[in-house]
């Protein structure tokens, strides 16, 4: 139980490799019975693997045959969902969330399975990157099956924002065409070199109080005064444990 509301408030603050670690613990306790709480961790691991991972990975084999039957018989729906979101097909996947949706409802799930959908638009998107240079908004509608091409730049323009992709879109002579572009670190330009004098003004503001707080320090009359009784004292007993000397006897 404090494993399935952790990973609930984990993937409340999107979290998602620690919800993940979560209900895998919760997966593969010891069980011998069916359990209403193991079967609501599967649901929620199907789910989050979706939106984090892009795929449902097979359970592991130290996952109890008990809870492989249970999801089985009980949990179908959800794996149906998975099934259709390796398609890559938007439309697919939302005909199984529209034919379930009273199911997800009760289970509490409705809102992630919403960001399921909205991550298989995001990872279209982001493969049309690795295919094409330029491409229309409407054909980016087309492909990915959004409703419309306002709809598909609505999605870049948020991708964008976000850093998820790198590309301007051009309205020029009315067609709304989108070129995606590499990403400013493989250039040596934008956000990466902003980043990186932010990075080496702070390691000088650092050394520079370091260095200040450390001669504050060996200035310091308390701290001189430690030093000299640390060393006195170990000389008095480095002395104390020598053998006296031969000389130390003679006239």
């Amino acid at each position: 139980l404090y494993c399935r509301y952790s990973a609930t408030l984990c993937a409340g603050r999107k979290d998602w490799p620690r919800a993940l670690e979560l209900l895998m613990l919760a997966l593969t306790a010891p069980s011998l019975v069916n359990n209403a709480i193991v079967l609501d961790c599967f649901k929620l691991y199907v789910l989050v693997s979706l939106i984090y991972q892009g795929s449902m990975p097979p359970l592991p084999k130290v996952v109890p045959q008990q809870v492989k039957s249970l999801v089985e018989q009980q949990a179908w729906v959800y794996t149906q969902l998975a099934d259709a979101y390796a398609t890559h097909q938007g439309p697919k996947l939302l005909r199984v969330v529209e034919q379930h949706s009273a199911v997800y409802t009760v289970d509490g799930n409705l809102g992630l399975v919403h960001q399921v959908a909205a991550s298989l638009t995001t990872r279209n998107i982001q493969r049309l990157t690795t295919t094409y240079l330029t491409l229309s908004l409407a054909d980016i509608a087309a492909q990915v099956g959004l409703p419309n091409a306002e709809s598909a730049e609505h999605h870049i323009l948020k991708m964008v924002e976000q850093g998820t992709i790198f590309a301007a879109i051009s309205e020029a002579d009315g067609g709304g065409m989108v070129r995606f572009l590499e990403a400013p670190e493989l250039n040596g330009q934008g956000a990466a070199s902003a980043r990186l004098t932010r990075a080496v003004d702070q390691c000088v503001d650092i050394s520079s109080r370091v260095a200040r707080e450390h001669h504050a320090v060996a200035a310091s009359r308390d701290y001189l005064k430690k030093v000299v009784s640390r060393e006195r004292n170990r000389y008095d007993a480095a002395s104390m444990d020598e053998p006296p000397s031969a000389n130390m006897f003679q006239p």
